[in-house]
């Protein structure tokens, strides 16, 4: 744990410009500086940095926070590695605690010890050059590729004779223990060994494949210390650079179909590592990207993995496109078989992930007839109803209704047939009256003074109740409830926290504060006086019908009352 003194002077002393401007260009727009948000790929600066307020945000994608929250998307970092970071570039060093030392430390010794295993698979490469001359890998060492002897001890023999402790090979995954007996052995054995790093090159893992009939073909390490499969790519080490510079990353299915591809001169390419694609490594791709070409195995198992890695990706934001293997199985064979310029072209050729699967859905029909065309129209329309872009929902329905051989009026139809529910509760929440722009204005510039300023907070909740914030009632209670940097620091990674980013970095100065406060507070009160003014004419009108006078004169009574007040704050 850091000590929070020591937070506290990072946070004084690290200029977030200065910081920000040692991997982004940005330059001075009025109070603030712009430039292309290192987050999301765009042509319009639309990243925004406050050193004023010591924040930043993209209007475009809603990323932000401060200066530890940028530093640790940037670098894939938790907190302390961001502190450190942020450290050696302003000149203060980082007193790590006793326990933090040590975990380090002994990460880094992990680090090292798979490194030392890397090196003894390296040695022992001639084992599998005849599977690799049979697989056509040219540079086996570019890839640090090795061979795990078949015995059950030559790693832990080698790896203990130079300081290794069990305990560590334990911890790695290197060795297991015998079961109902004593002892241990070698987890990978007569396998090629293919070395996993994480994004910074550094090995900490292994995938063995099997160069006999041995169950599993492929054989990971375990999760550790050093490693977690789901969150780790194979290749991303190598291919990042090329993945910026291609503005996508191409996503395989298999070890060999990367090597393959890699050698072929498309280095932007990377692996799952034989597990189902996970959110994790979605959102470790939208660092480096956010668009994905998926090419997987041509396969029952590849198509379904495709699909399932297209609702990560789109969840986590990422554009996908889907490359179609055609006459081979796998990258690997499609290069091997027709050249790499075959698979450059199903690259290029790739289609947008919603043509690929109304494409596939409806190629499942025979459409030559009447029965089959309806029900491939009937599916269609279920995947185009889930598209909320109504521009590319239209494109899609024209297309679909061609390849079904249906009309698009037709089609299109029986796809807002599937939205009449959310119509329904979307015409429910019209009949609601919207506040006016200038309410919305003064509950934002409210929330702005109670961060800024203390005495605003005070005032506020003297004189309004929550319910005056309208939508920004949960942020209201929030910064009602807790100081303004608490806020600021918990909602970083939120919806709210993105709204209030919004708001802190407004460019209209609030330079009278007082006049300001009064002004938004009273039209909070009147905004709130007339929707109590518009209830009690709905209740004249229903009182009206029934006769009753009494109750009329009673609500007359408090109309005018209310009438005097409104027009007192309205002055």
């Amino acid at each position: 744990m850091i000590p929070e003194s020591l937070i506290n002077e990072l946070k004084e002393k690290a200029d977030i410009v200065s910081i920000v401007s040692s991997y982004v260009a940005v330059k001075k727009k009025g109070k603030n500086y712009l430039g292309l948000c290192p987050f999301h790929s765009e042509k319009t600066p639309s990243f925004v940095v406050s050193q004023e307020k010591s924040m930043f945000h993209c209007f475009g994608c809603g990323a932000g926070g401060n200066v530890f929250t940028f530093v640790m998307k940037m670098e894939n970092t938790d907190f302390l590695q961001a502190a450190e970071i942020i450290g050696d570039k302003i000149g203060v060093h980082i007193e790590r605690s006793a326990y933090d030392e040590k975990n380090r430390e002994q990460k880094n010794h992990l680090y090292a010890l798979a490194e030392a295993a890397c090196e003894f698979f390296e040695l022992n490469i001639d084992g599998a050059n005849e599977y690799i001359k049979k697989r056509g890998i040219a540079d086996p060492k570019l890839f640090r590729l090795g061979f795990a002897p078949n015995s059950w001890d030559a790693i832990s023999k080698y790896l203990l004779s130079r300081g290794a402790k069990l305990e560590d090979l334990l911890k790695l995954g290197l060795i297991i223990p015998r079961p109902n007996a004593q002892g241990y052995y070698d987890r990978f054995r007569d396998r090629l060994i293919f070395p996993i790093t994480d994004h910074r090159n550094r090995v900490v893992g292994f995938s063995g494949r099997a160069l006999n009939n041995e169950e599993p073909k492929y054989l990971n390490s375990p999760d550790s210390e050093i490693f977690v499969k789901g969150d780790n790519l194979y290749n991303l080490g190598l291919a990042k650079d090329a993945i910026k510079q291609q503005k996508f990353a191409l996503v395989v299915e298999g070890n060999v179909d990367v090597i393959s591809i890699y050698e072929a001169g498309i280095k932007n390419v990377i692996a799952p590592l034989g597990t189902a694609f996970t959110p994790r490594q979605a959102k470790l791709i939208k660092r480096f990207s956010d668009m994905v070409v998926l090419a997987f195995d041509a396969d029952p198992a590849g198509v379904a993995a495709t699909e399932r890695a297209q609702e990560i990706l789109k969840e986590a934001d990422v554009r996908i496109r889907i490359a179609q293997l055609k006459d081979a199985k796998d990258p690997d064979e499609m290069i091997k078989r027709s050249g790499k310029e075959a698979f450059i072209e199903s690259v290029k050729a790739s289609c947008p992930a919603l043509e690929f699967k109304l494409r596939r859905v409806i190629g499942r029909f025979n459409l030559n007839e009447a029965e089959a065309r309806a029900r491939a129209a009937h599916e269609a329309s279920a995947i185009l109803s889930d598209e909320k872009d109504k521009i590319l929902q239209s494109e899609y329905i024209k297309l679909a209704s061609q390849l079904i051989g249906i009309s698009a009026e037709l089609l299109e139809g029986e796809v807002k047939s599937k939205y009449s529910f959310y119509r329904a509760r979307s015409s429910l929440r019209r009949t609601t009256a919207k506040p006016s722009s200038k309410v919305i204005e003064a509950q934002k510039k409210l929330i702005r003074l109670m961060i800024e300023w203390d005495e605003a907070t005070v005032r506020i909740k003297d004189e309004l109740q929550l319910e005056n914030f309208g939508r920004y009632e949960e942020l209201a209670k929030k910064i009602f409830e807790s100081p303004a940097n608490v806020v600021l620091e918990n909602l970083a990674n939120t919806d709210e926290g993105k709204i209030l980013r919004e708001i802190m970095l407004s460019e209209e100065p609030l330079e009278d504060r007082e006049l300001i406060l009064s002004d938004c507070i009273n039209s909070l009160k009147a905004e709130a006086i007339k929707n109590k003014m518009e209830a009690l004419r709905n209740a004249f009108s229903d009182s009206e019908k029934k006769g009753g006078a009494e109750a009329i004169a009673s609500m007359n009574k408090e109309y005018l009352g209310l009438n005097e007040i409104f027009r007192s704050l309205a002055r």
